[in-house]
């Protein structure tokens, strides 16, 4: 009798996380879900963040000390708050995405008819738009260079002059450049030539190029999958770094303060999306 009054006294702190974290965390997951449902981020993203608050529920009950029950909820609480942010880099690597479908239809237009001149422009206004900066320019310079500047008789204006918009844009552009060598040569990723920018087909193999460069880059952001992952890193480091010293003292403000700078260079590695292609 007295071992099981002993048991379930040792049972009742377990209890007392679980009844603090339970409805926490469930709120969490139903906002997962949610979030889920209304495709504001991905099935696997939302998978792994109700995964991570599953782990998290589960450490606050093995583990029911104020440290680690304090860090938990701090963790689901800012990942709540943390909500807005992902929304505004959701949004981000919507238009990224835009940007490349403008910069596919591009080539295309360009594909069925190479001297599409307005397509050029929309190529150059997409690749700029894709902050491949250096490339837009040498593109739009190359175009307006490439029309005639005589005057016709009968109206008394040349080719070069139907395009006033795009010369003013141009010096916006010009004016703009922050880049240190925005106009250094890229390499295609076909072939791996070296292609001078501008230039829409690589010299080599033929490929455009600038439009594998772009894809690239949008294959590399997969931006909700990311967030979910930096978040989880957060919060585990966390959660563990409280178990860690709760349960080890010196050694466990040892992994604190070694995993401080790894759970930051973590986590700016999966949040950093390139400005450059």
């Amino acid at each position: 009798m007295t071992t099981l009054l002993a048991d379930a006294f040792k049972a009742v702190p377990g209890f007392m996380g679980a009844l603090i974290l339970i409805p926490v965390v469930g709120v969490a997951v139903v906002l997962i879900i949610r979030w889920m449902l209304d495709q504001v981020i991905t099935g696997v993203a939302g998978l792994v963040a109700i995964a991570v608050c599953i782990v998290l529920l589960g450490l606050g009950v093995k583990y029911p000390s104020g440290w680690v029950v304090g860090a938990i909820l701090f963790s689901v609480g800012s990942a709540m708050a943390f909500f807005p942010f992902l929304l505004e880099q959701l949004a981000y690597s919507d238009i990224r995405r835009f940007n490349t479908e403008k910069l596919e239809r591009a080539h295309q237009a360009l594909a069925d008819r190479p001297d599409n001149i307005a397509a050029l422009f929309a190529l150059a206004e997409s690749l700029y738009e894709h902050n491949m900066k250096g490339p837009a320019i040498r593109l739009t310079e190359r175009v307006l260079d490439g029309l005639s500047a005589q005057a016709d008789p009968l109206t008394n204006r040349s080719p070069r002059d139907l395009y006033g918009a795009e010369e003013r844009r141009l010096r916006q552009w010009r004016l703009g450049i922050r880049e240190k060598n925005p106009f250094r040569e890229r390499k295609c990723p076909e072939c791996g030539t070296s292609n001078e920018a501008g230039e829409i087909k690589c010299g080599k193999c033929g490929g455009a190029h600038l439009l594998f460069l772009a894809r690239r880059a949008r294959a590399r952001e997969n931006m909700g999958l990311r967030l979910v992952l930096a978040y989880a890193v957060l919060a585990t480091y966390l959660a563990t770094s409280a178990v860690a010293v709760e349960q080890y003292d010196d050694k466990g403000w040892l992994y604190l303060g070694i995993g401080l700078p790894v759970t930051g260079i973590l986590i700016f590695f999966l949040t950093w999306v390139p400005q450059k292609a």
